[in-house]
């Protein structure tokens, strides 16, 4: 989906979305492609080039994104494709005959048939791909959810600055929006709670893969009653982007997601390697002055307490910013780092315990940091309490 169906209003911009009025229009691409089953997707895509479609084309054109990733996105015959070409192409085939009789032999030696070695040649190819329907007709409203998605985190890959505005009540969404490892912030506002999140174009390295992260946010709105979505994005030229409810999107799954994976592991690593240290987890979230931090565990032992946070995406200035809250709600927190997900130079700010980890969190020296901390307490508690 190379374009992206907008409205623009000077600086402000509303994204061109797909509603239930959207659904007679939808309804003749599908069936169009239902009628196209067994042949090439280029067909179909040249058959529907003449359906009228409801404003910008771009809008087709994300309908189109939409049913391909409905259907399974790439397919895992890359390898055979080439292999088939390896042995098909090459030299002239001078007449009929002579491709006959290559096809035959390829198709002997790959052990399929010569119709299927044909068809199997491009399958690597989204035009040359055949049409199939392995779970039935798509449902229109099904194909305007997941078309908004696309248009939605397509403009957020061209995305300065990102706010969220959720209720109050939506602090399991804001959980969730932190835990992505997303460079972001919350704090309360007039009753709602505001997420700020750096988008991929206020970074210098990693974009793509920042990008996806925070495209992934998106469908967790469905599950929002309400909110505002605000963007600061670079589309023809500096431009605010708003999206509001009534929306249609996808079903959300929350899933576990990687970030989270990080921490099941690390919490079931102290439990079964530090069992003198009690691993709390669902914490809720540290508020200080309307600000809100999310450690993932929180560690304790005789009167020590550590909070755990584990960080995704992260900049020195980010780094600071959550020291500074942990600090003023006296709570020491120690940063489990994802060394492959540093936006900036790897620099931490004074005073912060880092570990940094790819992959999974090295727990000896998280334990190293408590531990001699613990040690460094239990010899000042038998200090003050000797006699003189």
């Amino acid at each position: 989906m190379r374009s992206l169906p907008f409205r623009q209003y000077g600086e402000d911009a509303t994204l061109d979305l797909l509603d239930e009025t959207d659904v007679p229009w939808i309804a003749e691409l599908v069936d169009a492609f239902v009628g196209a089953v067994g042949r090439p997707w280029r067909e179909w895509i040249e058959l529907i080039a003449a359906i009228p479609v409801v404003g910008a084309a771009a809008r087709r054109a994300a309908v189109v994104h939409a049913l391909r990733q409905l259907l399974g996105g790439r397919v895992h015959d890359d390898l055979v494709s080439a292999e088939i070409r390896s042995r098909l192409l090459g030299r002239l085939a001078v007449d009929d005959r002579e491709r006959t009789t290559r096809v035959r032999v390829a198709a002997e030696q790959l052990v399929v048939s010569d119709a299927d070695l044909e068809q199997l040649m491009w399958a690597d190819l989204w035009d040359e791909r055949t049409i199939s329907l392995p779970l039935g007709r798509p449902s229109e409203l099904a194909l305007a959810a997941a078309a908004n998605l696309a248009i939605i985190q397509r403009c957020l890959l061209r995305c300065h600055e990102l706010r969220l505005r959720v209720p109050e009540g939506s602090r399991a969404f804001v959980r969730g929006a932190i835990r992505r490892g997303l460079i972001a912030s919350a704090h309360a506002s007039g009753g709602m709670v505001e997420v700020v999140i750096s988008g991929p174009l206020a970074l210098f390295h990693r974009t793509a893969l920042y990008g996806r992260a925070l495209g992934s946010l998106v469908p967790a709105l469905a599950e929002c009653e309400s909110f505002e979505l605000i963007a600061r994005c670079d589309l023809r030229g500096p431009t605010v982007v708003r999206v509001a409810p009534p929306i249609v999107l996808p079903r959300y799954d929350a899933g576990g997601g990687a970030q989270r994976a990080v921490e099941q592991r690390l919490a079931g690593e102290l439990a079964k390697h530090a069992p003198q240290w009690t691993v709390e987890r669902e914490l809720p979230p540290i508020a200080v002055a309307g600000s809100f931090a999310f450690p993932d565990l929180v560690l304790e032992r005789d009167d020590a307490r550590w909070a755990v946070e584990i960080v995704g995406f992260w900049t020195p200035s980010h780094l600071a910013r959550k020291l500074e809250l942990y600090a003023a709600a006296d709570v020491r927190v120690i940063f489990c780092v994802d060394a492959s997900r540093a936006a900036d130079d790897m620099q931490w700010p004074a005073g912060a315990q880092v570990v940094p980890f790819t992959r999974h969190v090295p727990i000896a020296r998280l334990l190293a940091i408590v531990d001699a901390d613990n040690s460094v307490t239990a010899r000042s508690s038998r200090s003050r309490g000797a006699t003189p």
